[in-house]
């Protein structure tokens, strides 16, 4: 008998909410709920609810082992972005960094209203074993709203687009993201040939300056420009340096994507 086959108690989530608020979201926040409800798990109690605790390193150890704690602190940071998790540090020793968590249940009752009979359809469901990010081969209806691709990082529709807000939008995130005070978008001809670039990749891939960001802090601090290299040569940015993060964090991405066989 196989051992990838399940014999130990699976994760399980709804898919309507991984379609609602992401995949690797909905795994955490059933897992919290799970804890939460669990009679054996004493938890936390403040402020008439019941919080469950774990440091990064034990959430991954314990429920998460297929992610890498940096991924499993940005879905943590999604949810409580998104309003469905509320964390506190009560602090109990002088030293004591341990996060608290519960679930703000009334705000899934949002994501409830906005369900239709589409969402129900399996082919609305990303493929995990494929990126989170990726939209091929799924049918999404025409009537969701802009924020809704711009929470999951799917490209954006062009029926949604506002080109021109569109572009200042991916001039900014570069910027802001990447630390740059500001760039000679349309002084020559390579800058205004990178800033079609800079938009047609953001286009595509909302958290791509973001992304691009955390793993030149991390696993491409050695490999990737700096930003006195970008602004020197944006053409090798976009030739070479962001080819690639891709390639590196492809690398990096296949031990922490979750896959169902």
């Amino acid at each position: 008998m196989s051992k990838l086959l399940i014999q130990e108690s699976p994760l399980t989530f709804q898919p309507s909410l991984a379609v609602a608020i992401g995949i690797n979201e909905a795994i955490v926040l059933q897992q919290i709920h799970y804890w939460i409800n669990n009679v054996k798990n004493k938890g936390y109690e403040q402020d008439g609810y019941k919080w469950v605790y774990n440091t990064y390193a034990e959430w991954k150890e314990t429920n998460f082992p297929f992610w890498s704690e940096n991924t499993i602190q940005r879905i943590f940071a999604n949810l409580e972005e998104m309003g469905l998790v509320v964390s506190i540090q009560p602090m109990k020793g002088k030293y004591d960094r341990t996060k608290y968590y519960r679930i703000e249940y009334t705000k899934l009752e949002v994501f409830e209203d906005t369900k239709s009979e589409a969402i129900d359809d399996p082919k609305l469901v990303s493929s995990l074993n494929v990126s989170e990010n990726t939209a091929e081969n799924n049918t999404i209806p025409e009537n969701y709203p802009l924020e809704w691709y711009i929470q999951h990082g799917l490209p954006i529709p062009p029926h949604l687009i506002d080109q021109n807000q569109m572009a200042q939008n991916a001039v900014n995130e570069f910027e802001s993201k990447l630390g740059f005070s500001s760039l000679p978008w349309d002084s020559t001809a390579e800058w205004q040939k990178f800033k079609k670039w800079v938009v047609a990749t953001y286009s595509g891939r909302l958290t791509a300056w973001e992304d691009y960001s955390d793993w030149r802090k991390a696993k491409g601090k050695y490999d990737a420009m700096s930003n006195k290299q970008i602004r020197m040569n944006p053409s090798v940015f976009m030739d070479t340096g962001w080819p690639s993060f891709l390639a590196s964090s492809a690398m990096y991405d296949d031990g922490e994507k979750l896959r169902l066989l």
